[in-house]
């Protein structure tokens, strides 16, 4: 399995909205996701492990 890296599409291992890689620091993932349930939509940003994400592969 691939190393999520910046620009991948990714979800956590254990579900979730898909998330874009936006960038890195200290070994994790800062990745970035908007909640459609919000109005108006709201950009949420998180710091994650690599080892907690799976790459959602493009179609």
């Amino acid at each position: 399995m691939s190393r999520p890296k910046v620009g991948d599409v990714v979800q956590l291992k254990s579900g979730g909205p898909s998330m874009t890689v936006a960038g890195s620091s200290e070994g994790n993932l800062v990745c970035a996701w908007f909640d459609s349930r919000e109005i108006p939509q709201v950009l949420h940003t998180a710091m994650l492990s690599a080892d907690s994400l799976r790459v959602i592969p493009s179609e």
